[in-house]
């Protein structure tokens, strides 16, 4: 049954965040925690009975994160509900998780993504959505991983074809990624090379675990990698050279800024600003 039609209240422009509640308990109380919202005005923007033991709540706010206040004080009054908690900022890729039962919390994290890729076409691995994804590893991220994706492990990839060293090739729309796996499921110690060919951009991403949590990201070379690993270079030509043309025109454009800079007296700043330039000199960034 859904208490309200999320259409009814449309949250404006100015809303910084949103957070998504889940309850899960009995319905008497569930039904009860409705009325108190309404009672004490604290009504939620929508409530959605997903079934007669689950209740999902969803709140906009201007002012900052609500997600702490909200789970806290439901954790603490109602030690009998289980709460996950699921927050979005405006602007941020990032998002917050958190996790509430028996009356504790137990878990808090930040899930920021580094990189999101496809699995290569035609080929069948045992992935949640045919997506694998690695983020920031930051105190308690493998266990909310566990939590929120429970089929979600880079282990379950160990029989799949690879190429020299144990590399495996993955892709998105700007980025091209060469990954190996941890040496074992209770090591931290995969690695992938990320690419992005249109900005000549090379990253190297160590310290990963069975889950895509990883510790560190390092910009380098591209000679760095392929002299660290040299299986990779004929496959990181390849990836080189399909951006070469936009990695020219882009260079062009830095160059052009920096004799339009040049010009100004002040010296005050490197980046010009629309109405320093003049409207006829203003040109859009090529990538």
């Amino acid at each position: 049954m859904r208490e309200r039609d999320h259409t009814e209240r449309i949250p404006n422009m100015s809303i910084s965040t949103m957070t998504v509640q889940t309850l899960t308990g009995p319905s008497v109380l569930l039904k009860e925690l409705i009325q108190k919202y309404r009672a004490e005005c604290q009504d939620p923007d929508d409530i959605v009975f997903v079934d007669a033991t689950t209740l999902q709540t969803t709140m906009y706010s201007g002012s900052g994160s609500s997600l702490l206040y909200l789970g806290d004080a439901l954790a603490v009054k109602y030690p009998t509900l289980e709460i996950q908690s699921t927050e979005w900022f405006d602007c941020f890729e990032g998002v917050s998780l958190a996790h509430w039962k028996g009356g504790r919390r137990i878990y808090l994290c930040e899930m920021t993504e580094i990189v999101s890729c496809e699995v290569p076409g035609g080929l069948n691995w045992p992935i949640p959505d045919n997506r694998i994804r690695f983020w920031h590893d930051v105190p308690d991220l493998p266990l909310a991983i566990q939590h929120v994706f429970p089929r979600y492990d880079l282990m379950s990839l160990m029989d799949c074809p690879t190429l020299a060293g144990r590399w495996r090739a993955l892709h998105n729309s700007y980025d091209n990624v060469l990954f190996r796996l941890p040496s074992d499921p209770e090591q931290k110690d995969g690695i992938f090379v990320q690419m992005t060919p249109q900005t000549g951009r090379v990253a190297i991403v160590r310290g990963i675990d069975r889950y895509g949590c990883c510790a560190s990201e390092q910009l380098v070379a591209y000679a760095d990698v392929t002299a660290r690993w040299p299986e990779l270079r004929p496959l990181l030509r390849t990836y080189w050279r399909t951006g070469k043309t936009q990695r020219r025109r882009n260079r062009r454009w830095w160059q052009l800024q920096r004799k339009k800079a040049s010009r100004h007296k002040n010296g005050r700043s490197a980046f010009l600003t629309e109405k320093a330039m003049g409207e006829d000199e203003v040109q859009e960034i090529p990538f």
